[in-house]
């Protein structure tokens, strides 16, 4: 079976935190020298650079979203690159043009208690949790697509989403008068 990877680019800034945040077979992201690799199980089916690209950019696009969500700042990454892995450990690269540039600083800090370090069992992290309702919910999954554009219009399509996907104005006023009802 082909193990593939996807080379993510952007900024150190927001590629470094993908690591702890992403930590599940379904989504994970590796460092390597440097590199931030996308590693998914829906990569194991496919059986070419291009299908892996394809489905990469849809995760990505999600991703982004989640990530626009989870830290107000977030720029965004894209794919740069696909690479497969053999079984005797070769990797063959298959390259696509793009890219962006900015920069920005970060402030972190470490929880410490009278014995030392705290340290926490990581939980499956707030991206992690909206990819994998992404995956299984068109609602979500396009609000995220509309939520990394950060634009008035695209704001304006996630709160269409969420109505409707709520039942809209009319099925939410119902339930707001039945509520007053029973006081």
């Amino acid at each position: 079976m082909p193990n593939w990877l996807v080379r993510l680019k952007g900024e150190k800034f927001d590629l470094e935190d993908f690591p702890s945040l992403l930590r599940s077979p379904e989504y994970t992201v590796i460092e390597e020298n440097g590199s931030y690799y996308l590693k998914s199980s829906d990569f194991d089916s496919l059986s070419s650079a291009d299908e892996v690209r394809e489905r990469a950019i849809a995760i990505i696009d999600m991703l982004n979203g989640a990530m626009k969500l989870h830290i107000h700042n977030f720029r965004g990454v894209f794919e740069d690159g696909v690479t497969l892995i053999k079984e005797d450990g070769s990797r063959h690269h298959y390259a696509y043009l793009g890219g962006t540039i900015a920069a920005r600083a970060k402030v972190s800090a470490t929880v410490t208690t009278s014995n030392g370090t705290q340290q926490i069992a990581p939980q499956p992290s707030n991206v992690e949790s909206w990819l994998s309702l992404a995956k299984g919910d068109k609602a979500v999954a396009d609000s995220l697509h509309f939520f990394r554009e950060n634009t008035w219009g695209s704001l304006y399509k996630v709160y269409e989403i969420i109505k409707d996907d709520v039942g809209g104005k009319k099925k939410q006023s119902r339930r707001m008068v039945g509520r007053l009802r029973r006081g």
